[in-house]
Order: C-alpha cells, then sequence, then structure tokens
C-alpha cells in the first residue's frame, strides 16, 4: 500500500510542476492524473470520454462530496455501514500516517 501512495504522490508532484491549472482546481489535477495512467476495465477511448464528462459536465469535487457524506453520517450513524466504515477508518489511519511525512 505504502508504495502505491508514493507513486501517486510522485505522479501528483510531476502533474503539479509541469501544469500550473491543476494547482487551482482539484478537479483537473484528478483529471490529468488520469490521463497519464490506465484505468483497469476501461478502454482508451472510454478512459478518454471519462476525463471529458469529468471537465465538461460542472461536477462537484470529489472531496466535497466525500465530506458531505462524512458531515451526515456522523450526524446520522444509521446512514453508516458498519463494515464500510470500520476499512474506512483503516484507511484514513493509513493515508493520514503517509501524507503526514
Amino acid at each position: 500500500m505504502e508504495i502505491k501512495f508514493k507513486q501517486i504522490r510522485k505522479l501528483v508532484r510531476s502533474i503539479l510542476k509541469d501544469d500550473i491549472k491543476s494547482r487551482c482546481s482539484d478537479k483537473w489535477l484528478y483529471t490529468k492524473y488520469l490521463e497519464m495512467v490506465q484505468i483497469e476495465g476501461l478502454t482508451a477511448s472510454e478512459q478518454k470520454m471519462l476525463i471529458y464528462l469529468m471537465r465538461k459536465a460542472h461536477l462537484p469535487n470529489y472531496s466535497t462530496v466525500m465530506r458531505s457524506r462524512q458531515d451526515i453520517q456522523s450526524k446520522e450513524p444509521s446512514l453508516t455501514e458498519n463494515v464500510t466504515a470500520k476499512r474506512r477508518r483503516e484507511l484514513e489511519e493509513i493515508y493520514r500516517q503517509e501524507f503526514s511525512k
């Protein structure tokens, strides 16, 4: 897992260095990242279409949706699925440890 985080960080750092727009927009950064990796299960044309739609559809940032879910679930625990919540907490701890370095 740690290797994957390091690979992602290396790629994100490269994008940030080379693409000024990615420094201002998480969505743009994410789509630039998607351009540089192969998404398992998608053909190249499907991946290009996904990136196009993400850029053009005026979707909220992923982190905005995630924070909304977290806020709602913290106020309404009945909307939390236990197995998923436990795994999410484990992953959040891994992320915290990795990105606090």
